[in-house]
């Protein structure tokens, strides 16, 4: 009898772990699709940029139609738009709750120096290849170069409203390392053929 009501407290006490497990667990679509229609530039430090690094803050408004056009170019592509795995941070899952997106679809990025950097980038001259971009795509940081970005390299992004989205750094140097940017331009075409021009201070 005694083996069999401990038998029946474990059982208890490991569904009671798996239903822990499962609040942890998020299969979620995007609640929105928003359409980029802008840029404005900031200044680090923040949380995610490096102090002398520069962010990417997009402007963005959501159209219904564009949202559905969004979904159904997506799917054709076979990309899922589902969230889902399991969340370390339990608070998180307000963060996934009300989960949106920016459809960015850019075709080009570049970023041009307004001032002297070094002797191999004086004022005029582009900062593509020391460069690297990062955004938060499915609460996963993405980190890629600037040189090559092309169509099909940044589509889909968070979109989180006063957060961190975008942001240009410089690949493997520490915080201490890094030289600050000189003002900069940053121009971006999208797949439909506009341009996104901002400057830093």
């Amino acid at each position: 009898m005694k083996k069999l009501i401990v038998a029946i407290v474990m059982g208890a006490v490991a569904l009671t772990g798996l239903a822990s497990c499962d609040k942890d667990y998020v299969r979620q679509e995007p609640n929105r699709i928003y359409r980029m229609n802008g840029i404005k530039l900031y200044s680090g430090p923040s949380e995610n940029l490096a102090v002398g690094c520069v962010g990417i803050q997009p402007l963005y408004e959501y159209d219904e139609t564009f949202a559905a056009e969004s979904r159904q170019f997506y799917e054709g592509l076979d990309t899922t738009l589902v969230f889902q795995g399991h969340l370390v941070i339990r608070s998180s899952n307000m963060y996934m709750k009300w989960w949106d997106l920016l459809d960015m679809r850019i075709s080009s990025l570049e970023v041009t120096a307004l001032a002297d950097y070094d002797a191999a980038h004086p004022v005029g001259s582009s900062l593509d290849d020391i460069l690297n971009i990062s955004y938060w795509y499915k609460r996963s940081r993405i980190t890629k170069p600037v040189v090559g970005i092309a169509y099909g390299s940044m589509m889909l992004a968070d979109c989180v409203p006063g957060a961190d989205n975008i942001f240009l750094d410089y690949p493997g140097l520490t915080l201490s390392a890094a030289q600050p940017l000189p003002p900069v331009e940053v121009r971006i075409t999208d797949a439909f053929g506009r341009d996104f021009t901002a400057r830093s201070e």
